[in-house]
Formats: structure tokens, sequence, C-alpha cells
């Protein structure tokens, strides 16, 4: 059985992923018609030979994926905290371990508070309590 801290990592990751996943960019990639016809002022573009919709469109799919099967139960978690909290949980895992490119090290709790335009101790205050709120409802819930 996994524990709590597991499963809400397991979770946190799926949510954040989607969030940041590139079918959410699936369709604006490259030129298509429009986006030359607004490069060159409204005249007629010429033929680019990548003009073709159904191309540009089944080149798009790559981009596309299904969703985790546990996106619901992370959805669900989520939404247990509120809109705010969210965003500090969403936005401290994404960052959390990665490399800053700025100081490369790994981003801290100033870094990453600085991003969402908060003081580091309310921050902290907020990750904490929506991680506590979190945790508290992967207990008492089907999760386990």
């Amino acid at each position: 059985m996994k524990t709590t801290e597991e499963i809400l990592d397991r979770l946190l990751g799926v949510f954040v992923a989607e969030l940041y996943s590139p079918k959410h960019d699936a369709g604006w990639h490259g030129s298509n018609s429009i986006a030359r016809l607004i490069t060159f002022a409204g005249d007629l573009p010429p033929p680019s030979g990548n003009d073709r919709p159904d191309d540009f469109m089944i080149n798009e799919i790559r981009f596309v994926r299904d969703a985790s099967p546990f996106l619901n139960a992370a959805r669900l978690l989520v939404s247990q905290v509120s809109r705010r909290e969210q965003i500090i949980v969403v936005v401290d895992r994404r960052y959390r371990g990665l490399i800053n490119p700025d100081t490369d090290a790994p981003y801290r709790d100033r870094e990453i508070a600085r991003k969402l335009n908060l003081d580091v101790e309310l921050f902290r205050q907020s990750r904490t309590k929506a991680l506590k709120t979190l945790r508290k409802f992967i207990e008492s819930s089907f999760f386990e």
C-alpha cells in the first residue's frame, strides 16, 4: 500500500504534467494559412508546400496524448484547496528540484515565491496549509 506522501506526490505530478502538457499547444506549431495572411499583411501568400490542412492536422496530432488514468483523481484532490493555494502548490511542484538557470542551483522557496509575487513566508505558510489539507483528504478518502 502506498503512503500518503507517495499518493500526494503521484497525483500532484499527474496534475502538473497535464497543465504543462504539450497537447495544449497542438495546432499552434509552425505556420498556417492564417498566420501567413497576417505576415503578408492580407495579401495572398505564396504556397509554402506545407499548406495542406490535412497534413498540418496530422502533424499536430503527435502533440496530443491520452490523459493519465489518474487525472480525475488528481483534479479531485487539487480541488480541495482554494484557487490561490492550487496555484502555489502547482508552481511549487513544477519548480521544486529543477535547476534555476540564473544560479545553477535547485530552485529555493524564495525564488519560487518570487515567481508568484509573494513574500517567502506567506508562500511557505500557504503551501504548508494546502499540503496539510491535501494530505488529510487523501487519508480520509478512497485514495488509500
